[in-house]
């Protein structure tokens, strides 16, 4: 599934401070090609690759990924609701701690402006 956001925001990012794509890499403790995969929008992003970013340009992975972040928020929250229907009225302590922990869910998502 491609994601417009992955080649925008990282090269955009990576360019606004004028790394190349092997500097960056070498940042990262990966190869040139690989971000330009990930640029290139070739392979999705890493966790690996997601927090350096983070930490080298100082801003969230949910700004530099937004298309990414809301399909997976989409996909968490229709999972949820399947699961949440599926426990709803089991009274056993395990269920309700489940339940308790798939209704927090929509109070941890970011909402997007873009």
């Amino acid at each position: 599934m491609p994601h417009k956001s992955l080649r925008t925001y990282l090269r955009a990012r990576r360019r606004e401070w004028g790394l190349s794509q092997d500097e960056l890499a070498e940042l990262v403790g990966t190869h040139g090609s690989v971000i330009s995969d990930y640029e290139r929008e070739i392979h999705l992003i890493s966790i690996r690759m997601l927090i350096a970013a983070e930490l080298i340009f100082g801003v969230t992975g949910t700004d530099l990924f937004p298309a990414l972040y809301r399909d997976i928020q989409e996909e968490v929250c229709i999972a949820a609701g399947r699961l949440y229907a599926r426990l709803e009225g089991r009274t056993d302590p395990h269920s309700i701690k489940k339940m308790r922990l798939i209704s927090g869910i929509p109070g941890r998502i970011k909402p997007f402006d873009v």
